[in-house]
């Protein structure tokens, strides 16, 4: 009972999550539609951009893992565009961009434990769809933790995160974005047991565009 009750949670978490953050975008955008941002200002190679947001996701028992860990917690990140528009006129025309992130938070099952850590991302953006942005990405970063046996020994662990997500633009420079990514914690074999810790994450954040 007490695993189905953190999803129920979770579930709770995201939708209160996703309200106040509607509330929020339509203040932003008024009684008007999202104007449309310049995609050659916005997404020009040399541009960047900030977030933060919260994430929260169910435990999976695969690659090893033996137990199922619930983690909720916030991040925040700063990108690069690296790259000019790519493929220009096809439909998978965009950029690639670093993104790094720094991220905290709490496991809620089986166990109450903090982790912290940091991962550097490359993305790559879909910049041909108006107001709508899907991306890719995948990073690997360093972390530190409280949760140990029996999928993880010693504080310290590397992170491995991958996933899809979109940005929808709700003002010139400013865009709520989506996500969800695999998240992995595991030591590279440094110390035993190393099953490893896998989540599939669920994120919402605000984006500002310079």
């Amino acid at each position: 009972m007490a695993f189905r009750s953190i999803h129920y949670r979770i579930r709770i978490f995201l939708s209160v999550c996703m309200f106040l953050f509607t509330g929020f975008t339509a203040s932003l955008s008024g009684a008007q539609s999202p104007e449309t941002p310049s995609r050659q200002e916005l997404f020009s190679k040399g541009a960047t951009h900030m977030g933060a947001g919260i994430s929260a996701g169910n435990g999976l028992t695969i690659w090893g893992t033996l137990e199922k860990h619930d983690l909720v917690f916030g991040w925040i990140g700063w990108g690069k565009v690296l790259s000019g528009i790519i493929a220009e006129n096809e439909w998978y025309e965009g950029n690639v961009e670093f993104w790094g992130e720094f991220f905290a938070g709490e496991q809620q099952e089986p166990d109450r434990d903090y982790f912290v850590g940091v991962t550097p991302f490359i993305r790559y953006n879909f910049t041909r769809r108006g107001n709508f942005v899907p991306f890719i990405d995948a990073g690997a970063g360093l972390s530190v933790t409280e949760i140990d046996e029996p999928d993880l020994s010693g504080g310290f662990q590397f992170n491995l995160r991958a996933g899809i997500g979109f940005h929808y633009m709700v003002k010139e420079h400013w865009a709520v974005t989506f996500h969800g990514r695999i998240f992995h914690f595991s030591n590279a074999g440094l110390d035993s047991p190393n099953h490893g810790v896998n989540t599939f994450q669920y994120s919402i954040g605000l984006n500002r565009f310079f």
